[in-house]
């Protein structure tokens, strides 16, 4: 089981945050334009990313007590689902919660989780997140997403593009 922990958290929930994000600035032009035009923004990027659509639809947590919520009582020892989707795009905690906006500077998410079972990768899954889509960014001149239908995983844990197809402009070649 730790093995399986340790794959996912390290290579699948990184590698859907890169695929995710790109997904995301091409389709949202301006604010790839906006990363271009001020690349110190390529932190908050991350975290807008990681807000607005994330690779974590939900964690698995067992009550320790009898938890009151609302008008339901969950009680010690069931299982809850916590959906991370849901709580990232509640509009008591984030202003224009639909909106894409690298700017917002803001990391009020979960899906590093919090407490005791905040995530040990947070920081290494934001460089490698930092380190890949400036490189896609700044090495694929023209990049754009291909025709055709984006098939999204079936693990209902974790989202992201099975696959992602992209077109670039080749870059000028120098005469020899």
């Amino acid at each position: 089981m730790n093995t399986k922990m340790l794959y996912m958290a390290g290579q699948e929930t990184t590698m859907w945050l890169i695929a995710n994000g790109t997904l995301l600035l091409l389709q949202h032009s301006h604010q790839l334009e906006i990363l271009r035009q001020q690349p110190g923004l390529m932190p908050s990027a991350i975290e807008e990313i990681l807000r607005f659509d994330g690779p974590v639809s939900y964690v698995l947590r067992v009550a320790l007590d009898d938890i009151h919520l609302g008008s339901c009582t969950v009680p010690r020892g069931d299982t809850i689902a916590i959906l991370v989707d849901a709580a990232n795009r509640d509009p008591l905690y984030v202003d224009r919660p639909d909106e894409f906006d690298i700017t917002r500077g803001r990391a009020d998410h979960l899906e590093f989780g919090g407490g005791v079972h905040f995530c040990l990768g947070a920081q290494l899954a934001r460089a490698e997140g930092e380190v890949a889509l400036e490189a896609i960014m700044n090495r694929l001149p023209g990049l754009r997403l291909a025709q055709g239908p984006i098939e999204w995983s079936d693990n209902h844990r974790l989202r992201g593009p099975v696959e992602l197809f992209v077109e670039w402009d080749a870059p000028a070649r120098r005469g020899r």
